[in-house]
């Protein structure tokens, strides 16, 4: 649904009783894309229809090129990612709204890695039995909320638990801890290499993440880095053969970690009951995937 572009409210307000909100779909929008044309990172830096040279007028900013409308392709949408209370704020204080991309795919292993804990992408929802809907955070853009008002949009999580999930994801991936870039090439990096591997394969064990919280304390940057995480499993879902199934993922994950580099892993499985929330704050969200 679409608030009326002509309204005479302040624009925030209208935002708000149209049900804009994080997790909002919105139709097909152009990204806007700063790129060098001669060096392009991405397909989405590639010029569709309406590009336009930019000569900057001081030195130290290099020449470059912008897409004033590189459209989004079929299947894709955008969502909002800004906090609710931020898109109720009036727009001289909060002007803009971010959103990323959203698309459907068929390709599985990027469906399981989207389920298990990708710093970059989410799964919003299944589409069908072999199709699902991801969010993917490296593709961003800013709307003023003018532009805002006059589009319909529907909210994309299709169940409280998925909202709440895909809330807390995009705060995590705004707020995830910088880990030394030495610890995640020998640990971070081979695991998620291996986490795409066993993806790719339905190992049927990966359910098992999606259940816990996993932490780590913030290692030194000095090697050998210590490997020392906690998995932590909420009580109602604490069973046997949850924790059987997760130690014995979480074993083949620690055995991609470079030894060169890295000690021995460390792991810890253990009901989220039994972890204080002092141990909580003394530790990190550990990553995986990408």
């Amino acid at each position: 649904m679409a608030q009326d572009s002509n309204s005479d409210k302040p624009i925030n307000a209208a935002l708000i009783e149209s049900g804009l909100q994080q997790g909002s779909l919105l139709p097909l929008l152009p990204y806007l894309v700063l790129f060098d044309p001669n060096e392009r990172a991405s397909s989405i830096s590639r010029p569709i229809t309406d590009i336009h040279q930019h000569q900057p007028k001081t030195p130290d900013v290099p020449r470059h090129a912008y897409g004033a409308s590189v459209p989004s392709k079929a299947g894709e949408q955008l969502i909002v990612i800004s906090q609710t209370c931020d898109i109720a704020r009036a727009t001289n204080i909060e002007p803009c709204v971010l959103a990323a991309r959203v698309f459907v795919t068929g390709d599985q292993r990027e469906i399981a890695m989207a389920q298990v804990g990708s710093v970059r992408k989410f799964m919003l929802r299944r589409t069908d039995d072999k199709r699902a809907m991801i969010v993917d955070l490296t593709s961003t853009v800013l709307i003023e909320k003018p532009v805002l008002r006059g589009l319909k949009h529907e909210f994309g999580p299709p169940d409280a638990a998925t909202a709440r999930a895909f809330r807390r994801w995009v705060g995590e991936r705004f707020s995830r801890p910088d880990f030394p870039d030495g610890f995640v090439a020998a640990v971070i990096d081979p695991i998620g290499a291996r986490l795409q591997e066993i993806s790719a394969a339905g190992d049927p064990r990966l359910y098992a993440l999606e259940r816990v919280l996993l932490r780590t304390p913030m290692p030194d940057d000095a090697e050998p880095f210590p490997v020392n995480v906690v998995a932590l499993i909420p009580p109602e879902s604490d069973t046997s053969t949850l924790r059987t199934d997760l130690l014995s993922l979480l074993l083949d994950l620690s055995r991609a970690v470079d030894r060169k580099r890295a000690l021995e892993p460390r792991l810890d499985v253990r009901s989220l009951d039994e972890f204080s929330a002092t141990q909580l704050l003394s530790t990190e969200s550990f990553p995986l995937g990408g």
